[in-house]
């Protein structure tokens, strides 16, 4: 889902660099926004499989 979600962002920075039309320009923030959240809940989960606090 995370390789998805970045070559899609990849792919709409690309058409915005080489001047075409995007369709929502606003879905390239929303893509971040996306990827943020991933990479977040990502590692918050990761501390916990190892253990984290007791």
């Amino acid at each position: 889902m995370l390789e998805d979600t970045y070559k899609e962002l990849i792919k709409l920075r690309a058409q915005r660099a080489v001047g075409s039309a995007i369709e929502s320009p606003g879905k390239i923030k929303a893509l971040r926004r996306a990827i943020a959240r991933i990479l977040m809940l990502d590692a918050a989960i990761k501390p916990a499989e190892k253990g984290g606090q007791k």
